[in-house]
Order: structure tokens, then sequence, then C-alpha cells
């Protein structure tokens, strides 16, 4: 399994307003396909989009005028 979250959960003058925890589970069988179309999408999206493997994405760059991101796309 894999958990990630985003935001908080409540600090004081917190810039964000949500907190969201997401999890991803992948049963076994299924593993050695995921991974296989999952380099797949990060290949296309090095080719079409200059996006290193390596790369992490995070939704506010593609939201945010000032991303970098948007400026590639």
């Amino acid at each position: 399994m894999y958990v990630d979250e985003s935001g908080d959960c409540g600090t004081v003058n917190s810039p964000s307003k949500y907190f969201v925890l997401s999890a991803l589970v992948i049963h076994e069988f299924a593993w050695q396909q995921f991974i296989e179309d999952l380099i797949s999408f990060r290949r296309s999206l090095k080719a079409n989009y200059n996006l290193k493997m390596s790369e992490e994405i995070h939704a506010g760059e593609f939201l945010s005028k000032r991303a970098k991101i948007v400026i590639r796309i």
C-alpha cells in the first residue's frame, strides 16, 4: 500500500483549508503490469513535456500561474 497526504488538519493560520489522505493498493498479481504501465506513462511525460523520469508531479504546479511546468506544457 502507498499512502500520501497533502495539506494539514487544522493548523492555525495554515495556507491550506483541506487535509487529503489517499492510498493506493495493487494486487500482487497486477503489480508487474502496473509498474510497466507507470514507467510507460512517465516516459510519455518525458517525451511530450520534458519531465524527468524522477521528477515529482504536484497538482499545484499545474494550477499555479507561476509554475515552471505550465510554461513547459
